[in-house]
């Protein structure tokens, strides 16, 4: 009951209004944020997890002591900043929500702290980090069933991302229960990474099996974040069974949901099929605004911008007819000198298209232009 739960909070927020330094008012605002972050709010959260830390401010200057809370209110704001891809300004919040926790002692959010560690370091491709802190968190877990649970599910996901499959395979049968037994709403982190382990291993059918029992979970649950997620796994499952209009569909749900809440990372970490599903929206005028946007966040994630297509005015300039032949044929390998014989045009000619393909797509060479056109989609024929 998060809607519930938000008018709780506010409730206590503007009651201790009269006493604004009060540890009470920076518990109720913490709080308030959290539940805003549930309901998909991010600006909302954002703006009671500031106004708590700039009481914490004042408060230090006064002399008072660090409040434990605090730890966990600067990991919800490392959340914010996450969704929102400004990467180095989580890790960097992050990092001091974890000092303060640590020497509280506050297990939990310890814990909590643990798992937002190792998803930043393995999307900064730190995986000895990552794995190291799953093995300090599983330790502090030992008890706790379902944290204990929640951080093996994220260690398999962290195998499956790394291409331990192996180890994906020992701990799916160990949990085969899962595939089949009805998720609760407090099973969604595990069934969320469950998902995402089965599309790593493209087993796709398997997802969407699941899918049938844990949407409606979700979807009761009053919790648009975990809805927006939730959807974004799903079209990324219903487009590996190729099933590209039921996939659309579900990704304009999820975009009708997130475009006024500032969504961003979500996308991103859904990977080539949200890329190319994006892509897809953007030709059919779906939210194509915002879906520009989603595909610009694509370009910081990588070394180079991602490809567009020639009409659907994300470059100052289109990639014509002819640079899309030589691209294919740049795909399938082909040398400078063989793309000439092939086109029968010049070496120089070829040189010359090649140069305008990379800065089309923001590109330094045949690799990245290659690898971004395919993540596009320009190349699916290939």
């Amino acid at each position: 009951k998060h809607i519930q739960a938000e008018t709780v909070c506010l409730d206590a927020v503007n009651a201790s209004e009269p006493i604004p330094e009060s540890h009470i008012r920076i518990d109720a605002l913490c709080m308030l944020s959290h539940i805003e972050y549930t309901l998909g709010e991010l600006e909302k959260a954002n703006d009671a997890v500031e106004k708590a830390l700039k009481i914490v401010d004042e408060r230090q200057t006064l002399g008072f002591r660090q409040l434990p809370i605090i730890g966990l209110a600067k990991i919800r704001k490392c959340a914010i900043h996450y969704e929102r891809n400004e990467l180095s300004q989580a890790e960097e919040i992050l990092n001091q929500g974890m000092d303060i926790i640590e020497r509280a002692g506050d297990k939990d959010a310890y814990l909590v702290g643990i798992m937002h560690v190792v998803v930043l370091a393995q999307i900064m491709g730190n995986f000895e980090k990552a794995f190291r802190m799953i093995k300090l968190g599983k330790i502090e877990a030992e008890g706790l069933t379902y944290w204990f649970n929640t951080l093996d599910v994220l260690e398999t996901w962290l195998c499956a991302k790394n291409g331990k499959m192996e180890d994906v395979e020992k701990w799916l049968k160990t949990h085969e229960a899962l595939l089949s037994n009805q998720p609760t709403f407090a099973q969604e982190y595990i069934y969320r990474y469950l998902i995402e382990i089965l599309i790593l291993q493209e087993e796709f059918t398997t997802a969407e099996n699941i899918f049938r029992r844990f949407l409606p979970v979700v979807e009761s649950a009053e919790s648009t974040d975990r809805l927006i997620r939730t959807l974004i796994l799903q079209s990324v499952v219903q487009y590996g069974l190729a099933e590209n209009e039921t996939a659309i569909s579900t990704l304009t749900r999820a975009l009708e949901l997130a475009r006024p809440r500032g969504y961003m990372r979500t996308f991103i970490d859904g990977g080539e099929a949200i890329a190319k599903l994006l892509y897809q929206c953007v030709q059919r005028d779906i939210h194509k605004q915002y879906c520009s946007q989603l595909l610009e966040a694509f370009s910081s994630d990588t070394p180079a911008s991602y490809p567009t297509g020639s009409d659907n005015g994300l470059l100052v300039e289109p990639i014509s007819e002819r640079e899309m032949e030589v691209l294919r044929l740049i795909a399938q390998g082909h040398s400078n000198k063989e793309i000439a014989q092939e086109l029968i045009v010049s070496i120089y000619t070829v040189k010359s298209h090649a140069r305008n393909i990379f800065s089309k797509l923001g590109v330094k060479n045949r690799t990245e232009a290659v690898a971004k056109a395919r993540l596009y989609g320009l190349l699916i024929e290939d």
